[in-house]
């Protein structure tokens, strides 16, 4: 049997082995109380009038689509209230709802919701954070 040396590099590397184990524990454990942390703070994060406002204009425009029967529109974005129309037309791409947007906004969102002719109802996204308005335009 070959043994190592007393002490010397076999007690080093042993050291360092458990210094490493005692820094990649440690290591771990921070990350997660900083993941558990950071979970606890998105489930605890309070609605905020934005995120009511996107849901008030994500139900108008479900509820004007249903009464029109309408499968493609086309949505005409008053400026001021891009983000919550941003959000309402994410929620609708969610659900699989095919849409297409003016001109003007077809640079942020893509070629993919340029129109293309097949649209069947005009909305128009209005009104204030407080009073998101879907009204019909065509």
């Amino acid at each position: 049997m070959n043994r190592p040396p007393e002490g010397g590099a076999y007690t080093n590397a042993k050291t360092v082995r458990a210094a490493a184990s005692v820094v990649c524990y440690s290591a771990f454990a921070i990350t997660f109380a900083i993941g558990l942390l950071a979970l606890s703070h998105a489930m605890n994060r309070r609605r905020t009038l934005e995120d009511h406002a996107v849901d008030v204009m994500t139900e108008q425009i479900r509820h004007r689509l249903s009464t029109a029967q309408a499968s493609r529109p086309l949505f005409r974005i008053d400026p001021p209230l891009w983000p919550i129309a941003a959000g309402a037309l994410l929620q609708l791409r969610k659900d699989g709802v095919a849409f297409a947007v003016d001109d003007q906004w077809t640079v942020m969102l893509g070629e993919a919701f340029e129109a293309n002719g097949r649209e069947d109802i005009q909305l128009a996204l209005t009104g204030s954070l407080r009073l998101p308005v879907v009204a019909q335009t065509r």
